[in-house]
């Protein structure tokens, strides 16, 4: 049997030109037109399109700043490691790239799968925490991509991964050691750390996602392991639309405690950061320190002791 696992990921475009840009964001807003009344397909893509007028300025400068999007190598390199690993313990296995939004597409990692003669299929979309936008609309589009190229597979769905022990340990040993390079003490009645999550729009929540309880379920998890009996969760939302999101929004949370931002540690794509920032009091000691990397997920899969695999 050889399997095929395809890591889903959000896409993100690798030149900071404005014609990609404002195509990708025209993509994203129109698969989200549910939380607006468009009557018709060609009315959600005209507001689907000024809406990408609106958001490329801000998007389009912070590409340029740093050359363009690095999703795709990092994620092309992320699969070829994955595929390392699970080869190594013994697996008959071929990873693909699947991103949502841009290339390589969902439906191109099916097809290239399908060609390799691969007969069990792995969904596994990269994002932790499960939201609607994200890891639901991934694993939907998966499954559309199986059923349009007829694959005839056995295909399996992992999600939930925030759970998992090694992930767990990964992100809080992360965090440590940013905040020791930055010579912060994490104990310290002057440091307040503050969890930031990508929001979500409330719709979602109210008809039945439960990512904001994923969140505090994670960062409770998160807490416990660092020691932590006083933290802060903030959520990074869009103002795009006029729709409620989740709240408290981080820049409210930060200013509330009257303190300076030291670093922020992410660990996922740039439309979807999840970290935790820390901050220091006007009377504390300030340091410097540098981004935790993100989890490698050769860490994640069939450890002895482990439960996620293929």
């Amino acid at each position: 049997m050889t399997a095929g696992v395809v890591l889903l990921n959000f896409g993100e475009p690798e030149t900071p030109d404005r014609a990609p840009v404002v195509e990708y964001l025209a993509r994203i807003f129109f698969t989200n037109a549910d939380l607006e009344g468009a009557d018709t397909e060609a009315e959600q893509w005209e507001r689907s399109r000024e809406l990408a007028e609106r958001r490329v300025p801000g998007l389009l400068a912070e590409y340029e700043a740093i050359g363009g999007s690095p999703l795709k190598p990092q994620s092309e390199a992320q699969a070829e490691a994955l595929e390392v690993v699970l080869r190594d313990r013994g697996f008959d296995v071929e990873t693909y790239v699947g991103m949502q939004f841009t290339d390589p597409t969902i439906e191109a990692a099916v097809s290239q799968a399908q060609a390799d003669g691969v007969d069990h299929l792995v969904g596994l979309p990269v994002y932790p925490l499960c939201g609607p936008s994200t890891t639901v609309a991934a694993l939907e589009a998966l499954s559309d991509a199986v059923e349009s190229a007829g694959l005839s597979a056995e295909v399996d769905e992992l999600t939930g991964w925030h759970r998992h022990p090694t992930y767990t340990r990964i992100r809080a040993d992360a965090l440590a050691d940013y905040a020791a390079a930055a010579g912060v003490d994490l104990h310290d009645d002057g440091t307040a750390v503050v969890f930031s999550a990508h929001g979500t729009p409330r719709y979602y929540l109210e008809q039945g996602s439960r990512y904001e309880t994923y969140v505090e379920e994670y960062i409770r998890t998160q807490a416990a392991v660092l020691g932590l009996d006083d933290y802060h969760l903030g959520y990074q939302n869009h103002e795009n639309r006029d729709i409620a999101w989740t709240q408290p929004d981080t820049e409210s949370v930060v200013a509330d405690l009257d303190a300076g931002i030291l670093g922020r540690g992410t660990g996922s794509h740039g439309n979807n950061l999840q970290g935790a920032a820390l901050a220091q009091h006007a009377d504390a000691r300030p340091g410097r320190g540098r981004r935790p990397a993100a989890p490698p997920l050769g860490d994640l899969v069939r450890s002895e002791e482990g439960a996620v695999g293929v």
